[in-house]
């Protein structure tokens, strides 16, 4: 006699077999949602559809997570957590690494995994709509599915064991074939954007971005490079004569002073100001403001030799200049979107402070925020950096800019008096000369009504056409405008060219 599965059964057994696909999918959603802070129509149009096949890669890797945990462990309420988890974990961190520094969640980020929750704290930062709402439905789909596949078929373990491989070799596969395979990625029309990773995330979506990012952490090692190559260059006196040690600048020390009279170990301040740049420089461009934008900077320019340099950093990424500053090393030729104190400063190196210190200097650095950002307090001792006086060695500091930084942000003034305080010091404990680096952070946060009172905020009388009001601070916005921040990159580069 045979027997017939009824309607209910084939319902249950359909069900069964839509729910990975089904779940996976909607932690898919769940994860942009998160990143972004919130979905629309115009999100889809704009980014999810036209690089579909970013966000089907990554459908297609939680839905093989949640196959290969289901067969190994046949309970599929953790199957279903952990699907979930792999997806909306990474988008929360995601989320709050836009917020704090400008760029998202990548991969070696891992290394900061200890300073987080701190630098979050600081800065304000608080649970978000989209990960309440994600946080029930992920509850709800897990308790869900407890109760949908409970009491189904036991499996042997041979077969589970198999079901498991199969699914494990798949996801391999995707991973080390796909993902990590940068021609494959970009024929898929997933193409690199390095100079903007958070564009990049936007387009690709959390899971494919941060995956395709790994290729960058291996470092290529340039075409000829050598110690011989290298040697040879240094060697090449014929080549050497072709440039000079002279003072450039007329009215300096060095070219007014004879070479016999000159400081042969003079004191070094080398003071880096957070996001700090000429703004009158876009008067030629037609701009005009009420005020002197630099008086003290054109001051200083009067007495004082100078030049210009491009920064190899915008929107975050402070350490990268430091690391180029300090060293005479381009980050252009690490991975793109890495870090050089987190992947590379991880031994002692050969870095300004280091050589100083061959001279017989004493070398100190002075930063008014956490010793453990950008990992600085393993970074500095491995560039040459004996002490460092971080926001954590400092006491009576002024702090303002409240409004999106909770704690507030060291004033300049009270920096300027840890740096003669850290000097005097030095110099009273050793007659050695002083290397003193240090990194301010009072400019870092927006130029607006909420952390300037209005007479400390210069007017734009006269600017370019089609520029809106809230960029040239004639509007209630906070956020600067998009057409501004292009025209004044394009001014920047302008100038910088």
């Amino acid at each position: 006699m045979t027997h017939h599965p009824s309607a209910a059964s084939l319902r249950l057994h359909g069900a069964r077999l839509l729910f990975p696909p089904a779940a996976t999918l909607l932690f898919l959603v769940l994860t942009e949602y998160i990143a972004r802070g919130a979905l629309s129509g115009d999100t889809f149009v704009q980014y999810i559809f036209p690089h579909a096949e970013a966000y089907l890669l990554a459908w297609g890797l939680l839905f093989l997570v949640w196959m290969a945990v289901d067969w190994l462990t046949r309970f599929a309420p953790l199957a279903t957590l952990l699907s979930a988890l792999l997806g909306c974990l990474p988008a929360t961190v995601d989320f709050y690494t836009l917020q704090l520094r400008g760029e998202p969640f990548l991969p070696w980020d891992l290394m900061q995994v200890s300073e987080a929750a701190g630098v979050a704290s600081a800065a304000g930062i608080h649970v978000q709509k989209s990960m309440v709402v994600s946080g029930v439905v992920v509850l709800a789909l897990t308790v869900g599915s407890f109760f949908l596949y409970r009491g189904r078929q036991k499996l042997p373990w041979v077969q589970r064991l198999a079901g498991f491989a199969a699914s494990t070799a798949a996801t391999c596969a995707l991973i080390f074939g796909v993902f990590l395979q940068p021609a494959v990625t970009q024929s898929l029309g997933i193409l690199p954007d390095a100079w903007m990773q958070d564009r990049y995330y936007r387009y690709y979506g959390v899971i494919t971005s941060f995956l395709t990012n790994l290729t960058n952490l291996e470092i290529d090692k340039p075409e000829d490079y050598s110690e011989e190559a290298i040697n040879a260059i240094l060697d090449d006196v014929e080549a050497g004569e072709k440039y000079t040690t002279s003072p450039a600048w007329p009215d300096s020390y060095a070219a007014q002073t004879p070479a016999d009279e000159q400081v042969k170990q003079p004191t070094i301040l080398y003071v880096m100001d957070e996001s700090y740049w000429d703004v009158s420089e876009l008067e030629q461009y037609g701009f005009q403001f009420d005020t002197d934008v630099s008086a003290n900077l054109h001051a200083l320019q009067q007495t004082s030799a100078y030049g210009r340099v491009y920064s190899p950093s915008f929107g975050g990424g402070t350490c990268d200049v430091e690391f180029e500053a300090l060293t005479g090393y381009s980050v252009s030729y690490l991975p793109s979107g890495s870090k050089p104190y987190q992947q590379h400063v991880t031994k002692p190196m050969f870095a300004l402070p280091s050589y100083l210190k061959t001279e017989g200097y004493q070398t100190a650095a002075v930063h008014c925020f956490w010793a453990r950002y950008w990992s600085r307090d393993t970074a500095y001792p491995n560039l040459g950096l004996d002490d460092f006086i971080s926001l954590e060695k400092m006491h009576g500091v002024q702090k303002v800019r409240r409004h999106y930084w909770t704690t507030g942000l060291v004033t300049d003034d009270s920096m300027a008096d840890q740096i003669i305080g850290q000097y005097e010091k030095m110099k009273a404990s050793s007659d050695e000369p002083v290397f003193l680096h240090a990194v301010t952070m009072q400019n870092h946060t927006n130029y607006n009504k909420d952390n300037y009172p209005d007479d400390q905020r210069v007017k734009v009388l006269e600017h370019p056409a089609g520029m809106k009001a809230s960029t040239v601070g004639e509007g209630d916005g906070d956020v600067i405008d998009p057409d501004a921040v292009a025209a004044i990159d394009s001014a920047e580069q302008e100038i910088a060219s």
